[in-house]
């Protein structure tokens, strides 16, 4: 017996709206991937933090709610500095390869003031109390770097070689520096005239995690399974802790109390001293339990300690309760795939089909007035997947469902209201899918290529070869497939007769091409693919015209390799999207390229559709924009629950009533 699937949900929304003038509306959302860094702003009394999915969020800590959000770049931050009286921050953000940027931020306005290409991943960087000084150090000799804070310019605060510095702590006045070397080494330098004041201190070497004292007495520094406490005079160990294992801790300098993330028994457990002035570390109680695959960074707040979740939560646990809360999580739902048919959008998850439909989603739409009032209508289907799916919209109220993860290897039809699982069975799951005249085009990883006739339940052609990246319906009923190139085929593009299985190779340098689109209006298809040149691989639009798309043109040239690139091609105006480059989306029309107003994401995913570009960005947002003004018009979220939320760029938005908790207006 066949398993149906039906309409879940049908609510007809009016404009569930607010208008916010000239106001940020911003969505209290956390991190979606690993966060790397956390600080604390005691004046502000804000948390900052940092991770692999490119932004930066600031934090009020009493409410829990996001005052900030900068999608700095696609590049994880893996470190940050607040200014100490300025709305300013300092991160750096790397491939952890060859590209390494220091730059410096106003939060607030969500500008870049300047930034710097360095060579590596400082061992630390830190602004000095004033916030004269920006300072951070690198593996050479000559370690220390001093920029001026407000400008970037770099200046010799102290122009001497002496070794790698792990750390340093400067005085409230700014007048006197104390450096940390790692062959353990303590000196203290006269920051007017960069001369060293006291004779170089010894003390224990290679410690790391450092943190110092409000009054500049005492180093706390970690040394694989051990915490020390350091006499910063005298370079003595005053106190020193071992643990089975010490995975990381935080010091509050203000209270004097340290919190570790330690393993005991086997069990992951907090425990927490409080250094005494009398020099030692004395245990505040004993162990408590800590949650299970938390890491590092920890920040220690009052008594209260910030950590992180691999999926880029923030949980909190007092020093004196094994009670964990949340502060912050990622409260979006996953969007897999986008489909359109006229006025209406899908949204797939790993679990439903979100249809919406309004006159929103589509420029008409959009020109009735400056401050248009819009009504939506919500049906909502249980996906017969189960996991993260792909969408091929046939008609209005018809489309086909395909695996793009996971282990399924189903499509199913929904027509008629209803979910019918096809007979066609799967190799594995869906690379690439389109429309072929009236019938699917689907490109399995494998290397299976199909033409599937859903209404009729029929498989029309089949196609198998190795490397296969993806195809497209180009002129006539040719299909143009992507590959890599090997020893036996010098091209990565390939011609398909599906009447004959005839394959022509199509002259191209590429060493792999992954993603195709064609324009039947000029005639031309586009590729992304990776070019080699001059020893260097980069990423490269190109345009292919002629008999055999023989005449190739490249269009746009990325250094380095973006594999998750797209590009989108609209059909009425025959103009070409591409997010090439992790940053803007950049439109290409006969007179050149010309770049889409930017937004606060990163463009994963381009689709077209009744005038307006869509982009599904890599937090499982939505951007909209107009196509022909290249002004953005909308940003929809779909949160955990299924509420939706559709912020305006003029301040405006709309949604349902349980999305409100996470909206809210930003001066």
């Amino acid at each position: 017996m066949k398993r149906v699937f039906i309409l879940a949900l049908m609510i007809m929304f009016v404009s569930i709206s607010a208008a916010w003038t000239n106001s940020r509306v911003l969505v209290s959302t956390g991190h979606t991937e690993r966060i790397n860094e956390l600080a604390y702003q005691k004046s502000d009394n804000t948390l900052f933090s940092a991770g692999n999915d490119g932004t930066l969020r600031v934090w009020d800590v009493g409410s829990k709610q996001l005052l900030y959000k900068l999608q700095i770049s696609h590049l994880p931050i893996e470190k940050i500095a607040v200014h100490p009286n300025k709305p300013q921050v300092a991160l750096v953000r790397t491939d952890r390869i060859n590209t390494f940027h220091l730059s410096v931020w106003n939060y607030e306005t969500g500008e870049e003031l300047y930034s710097h290409k360095i060579e590596e991943i400082p061992l630390f960087i830190k602004y000095s109390p004033q916030g004269s000084y920006l300072i951070y150090s690198r593996t050479d000799w000559k370690s220390l770097v001093f920029l001026k804070a407000g400008t970037g310019q770099f200046t010799p605060v102290v122009d001497e070689g002496f070794g790698i510095v792990s750390d340093v702590f400067l005085s409230q006045s700014e007048n006197t520096l104390l450096t940390y070397n790692s062959s353990g080494t303590i000196r203290y330098w006269n920051t007017e005239t960069g001369e060293q004041k006291t004779s170089p201190i010894s003390t224990i070497a290679d410690l790391i995690e450092i943190h110092f004292s409000e009054n500049g007495v005492y180093m706390l520094g970690r040394k694989e399974n051990t915490l020390y406490l350091v006499n910063l005079i005298s370079g003595q160990i005053e106190s020193r802790e071992n643990f089975e294992r010490l995975h990381g801790y935080s010091y509050n300098p203000a209270t004097n109390l340290v919190t570790t993330y330690i393993t005991e028994n086997s069990r992951p457990r907090f425990l927490s001293f409080r250094v005494e002035q009398n020099s030692f570390l004395r245990p505040v109680q004993s162990s408590l339990m800590a949650p299970d695959n938390i890491q590092p960074p920890l920040q220690l707040i009052g008594s209260t300690l910030y950590f992180c979740k691999q999926d880029g939560s923030i949980l909190t646990q007092s020093a004196y309760s094994t009670e964990t809360e949340t502060f912050s999580r990622s409260v979006l739902l996953k969007i897999t795939d986008l489909g359109f048919s006229e006025d209406r959008i899908f949204l797939l998850t790993e679990q439903d089909v979100l249809s919406l439909s309004s006159e929103a989603f589509s420029a008409d739409g959009q020109k009735h007035g400056d401050s248009p009032n819009f009504s939506f209508l919500t049906e909502k289907y249980q996906s017969p997947l189960n996991s993260a799916a792909g969408i091929t919209v046939l008609s209005e109220d018809r489309f086909l469902l395909y695996p793009i993860e996971g282990s399924r290897t189903d499509l199913y039809l929904f027509n008629e209201n209803r979910f019918r699982k096809l007979n066609t069975e799967l190799n594995g799951t869906v690379q690439s899918a389109g429309r072929y005249n009236e019938d699917v085009l689907l490109l399995e990883k494998g290397g299976t290529l199909r033409i599937v006739d859903p209404l009729a339940d029929d498989e029309v052609f089949s196609y198998s070869s190795f490397g296969l990246q993806s195809a497209i319906k180009a002129s006539g009923e040719t299909i143009v497939v992507a590959r890599n190139k090997n020893e036996f085929i010098d091209t990565t593009l390939l011609a398909v007769n599906p009447q004959t299985s005839e394959t022509v190779p199509i002259p191209d340098r590429n060493l792999l091409t992954f993603l195709l689109d064609y324009d039947s209006t000029t005639r031309s298809l586009y590729s992304l693919g990776f070019e080699e040149r001059r020893g260097s691989i980069r990423t490269v639009l190109k345009e292919h015209q002629g008999r055999s798309y023989g005449r190739v043109a490249t269009l746009l040239s990325y250094p380095g390799e973006d594999n998750e690139a797209t590009l989108a091609i609209d059909p009425a105006t025959s103009r070409v999207f591409t997010s090439l480059g992790y940053g803007d989306v950049h439109m290409f029309t006969w007179d050149g390229f010309t770049t889409m107003e930017q937004i606060e994401h990163i463009p994963r995913k381009l689709y077209t559709n009744d005038g307006l570009l869509y982009s599904l960005n890599g937090d499982s947002s939505v951007s909209v924009w107009d196509i022909n003004r290249g002004n953005l018009l909308m940003t929809l979220y779909l949160f955990e629950s299924s509420d939706w939320a559709i912020a305006f760029a003029d301040g405006r938005f709309y949604g349902t009533d349980g999305a409100e908790q996470w909206i809210h207006q930003a001066d």
